[in-house]
């Protein structure tokens, strides 16, 4: 169960609840997120950005951690409708299929000129591992989550094990 916290502005001895709103556009959430992926609580090095998927899809973001597993990344500006789960698992089960040519790919498609290599050395000061994509890790991100979607990635994640995460994003 998600645990919402409060956010206050103190002028003097003056508390004001500062009240979060959702972002504008799925764009605009991606933009911030791209610019500093570390919001999501991770350290990440983004690759690819409304990446086609064999499926007729569009992944959001996709991302690298230092150990090279890839995040899968879906925005939803507002609340999560259920089908974002099925969504998510559908483009993890792509991105599952894909080697380490596939993901250097995607990433000289996402930044033309800039060996994957050195992006991830300079991320992370290590040297990419041979084994690329070997763990997926699925996350959604939200300004909140219906109750639907909340069973689901619960039990996905507690029965099967499904590395399937909720991040919430509010701007204030």
């Amino acid at each position: 169960m998600p645990v919402e916290m409060g956010l206050w502005r103190v002028d003097g001895q003056k508390l004001t609840r500062v009240v979060p709103t959702a972002v504008s556009l799925e764009s605009q959430l991606e933009s911030y997120i791209e610019s500093d992926a570390s919001m999501l609580g991770e350290a990440l090095l983004i690759i690819g950005r409304q990446v086609p998927t064999a499926h007729g899809g569009f992944i959001d973001l996709l991302a690298l951690d230092e150990t090279a597993a890839v995040y899968v990344i879906e925005l939803k500006r507002d609340k999560t409708p259920r089908d974002t789960t099925a969504q998510i698992i559908d483009y993890g089960s792509w991105v599952a299929t894909l080697g380490r040519a596939d993901i250097q790919g995607i990433f000289e498609d996402y930044q033309p000129g800039i060996a994957l290599e050195e992006a991830f050395t300079e991320m992370f000061n290590e040297t990419l591992p041979l084994e690329v994509n070997s763990s997926q890790v699925l996350t959604i991100v939200a300004s909140s989550v219906d109750p639907a979607t909340e069973r689901i990635v619960r039990f996905l994640h507690e029965e099967y094990a499904l590395p399937i995460n909720v991040v919430f994003f509010r701007h204030f």
